[in-house]
């Protein structure tokens, strides 16, 4: 019994943050649907702050396909959600069991969602984890949008929504959501858009083995005409699909309301935008050659911090970091480890003949990634890294890097030691003149991290562009219990 009056029936569902429960309310005598934190997140000051945030932004918001708070509260430093309960299934699902749907009954679901995302645009509000898993849909085929636990206020950059924060569903992201860049309604008008070209073919716009290799395709490949997989499709209906997902934000719907009318065959206007045939639409090519020994010149002016939660972290391998067993916890100091390079997204090698250099004593060596070249200093695919393995399982406090050239960089973990949920974090970035420190504010070991580079330096380096390391220290406590 929450709140001395929600009582718990049963499981509805499971989130990567909370967990939903089918509840009766005993003083209204209505059955509701509960949204609790995980347990294991209890005492997340960050989570449990957003989590509650998702009640104050939904509250505000009032639209019959939007699904409706009812109560918001707290059991024993628990906090709580209660919505009403929408007796339906979740669009993913229908779209599991029954293929695509028909032609009018997609747009029709997509027009309901495009809707109450123009309400909750008008209201300063950015959903950012559009899709299909979010969209409930009733038996009587009335759509309510759902989950607003990383929504943002637009031009408001609070503690939890800094620019440069990378959070969402990779199948999903929009383009600029995948690059960390600021965002705006048609973000999610794009991931709508991805929502639509998965009623119309049963399939998503773009696959890949991972998470990563999805985002960068969001970034880098043009959408697929949705007719190219069901022929059928009305011409209109198609183009529709196609300029939600443009990868110009100046080329897509600028609302919903403008969406929806497209999808219920009214006249909308026309992208104010320019085509879509931006330089970053181009892959980059990798200048091959040997890694340059040389001294160290000046850091750069500024660095890129970058957080991404776990939607994006899916790429390392579980085979990289083995399962360790921790044993009892040492004093903080540094740590031990071994190096390799790492380009999974690749060809698989990043100067595998100099990563040592990251590891010695010798603070005039360096390890570099390629040189590569375009007009956008930008790597043009998500990253490439240096895989740091531990002897045990270790609590990584910070990693030090001394640096020639950096541009946005991250440090991934996994928890526990495993990667069973893996995320990236970089917090708590400072730099001086010639070392940049990533502080690391978990609590769990780890068998292995990987510094993961996401854009090289801005400085122009032998008709290219790179990231250049001498020396990375891993500070924390060895062998850690945490």
């Amino acid at each position: 019994m929450l709140g001395g009056r929600y009582r718990i029936d049963g499981l509805i569902g499971r989130g990567g943050m909370a967990t939903v429960w089918r509840a009766h309310d005993t003083i209204l005598d209505r059955e509701v649907a509960v949204k609790r934190l995980h347990a294991r997140l209890h005492g997340d000051q960050e989570l449990e702050e957003r989590f509650r945030r998702e009640g104050r932004l939904v509250a505000n918001l009032t639209h019959p396909n939007l699904v409706r708070l009812l109560d918001q509260g707290g059991e024993d430093d628990e906090p709580f959600l209660v919505f009403e309960l929408v007796d339906g299934q979740d669009l993913k699902t229908i779209l599991r069991q029954h293929g695509r749907m028909p032609f009018e009954r997609a747009a029709s679901v997509c027009a309901q969602v495009a809707r109450a995302l123009a309400v909750a645009h008008r209201a300063g509000v950015i959903h950012r984890d559009i899709k299909s898993h979010n969209v409930l849909v009733t038996k009587e085929g009335i759509a309510k949008l759902t989950d607003f636990g990383i929504a943002r206020i637009m031009e408001s950059d609070g503690d939890l929504t800094r620019t440069g924060i990378v959070i969402g569903s990779s199948d999903y992201l929009s383009p600029e959501q995948a690059e960390g860049k600021p965002l705006d309604a048609t973000s999610d008008i794009y991931s709508l858009g991805v929502v639509l070209f998965e009623t119309l073919t049963g399939k998503l716009p773009f696959t890949g083995e991972n998470p990563v290799a999805v985002a960068t395709k969001h970034v880098y490949d043009d959408p697929p005409d949705p007719r190219d997989y069901v022929p059928e499709i009305p011409q209109s209906l198609a183009q529709t699909c196609v300029r939600a997902l443009a990868k110009d934000p100046r080329r897509r719907f600028t609302t919903g309301d403008a969406l929806a009318e497209a999808l219920m065959g009214g006249d909308v206007e026309e992208p104010a935008g320019q085509p879509d045939n931006s330089e970053t639409t181009s892959r980059m090519r990798a200048i091959r050659g040997p890694a340059p020994q040389r001294g160290r010149r000046t850091a750069i002016a500024w660095f890129a911090g970058i957080v991404v939660l776990a939607a994006l972290a899916g790429f390392i391998s579980p085979k990289l970091l083995s399962d360790q067993k921790p044993g009892a916890s040492s004093s903080n100091g540094p740590l031990t480890f071994t190096v390799a390079d790492y380009d999974p997204l690749g060809d698989e090698r990043e100067h595998p003949d100099t990563v040592q250099n990251v590891a010695d004593t010798d603070l005039l060596s360096e390890w570099t990634t390629e040189t590569y070249t375009a007009a956008t200093p930008t790597f043009g695919k998500a990253g490439v890294g240096v895989l740091l393995r531990f002897e045990g399982a270790h609590r990584v406090n910070e990693v030090r890097l001394a640096s020639d050239s950096l541009g946005a960089v991250v440090v991934i973990l996994g928890q526990g030691g495993t990667l069973a949920n893996r995320r990236v974090i970089s917090a708590a970035t400072t730099i001086s003149s010639d070392e940049t420190v990533i502080a690391i504010t978990t609590e769990q070991a780890q068998a292995g991290i990987v510094v993961w580079f996401t854009r090289p330096g801005d400085e122009l380096i032998d008709g290219g562009y790179r990231a250049e390391v001498g020396q990375v220290t891993v500070m924390g406590a060895a062998n850690s219990s945490g």
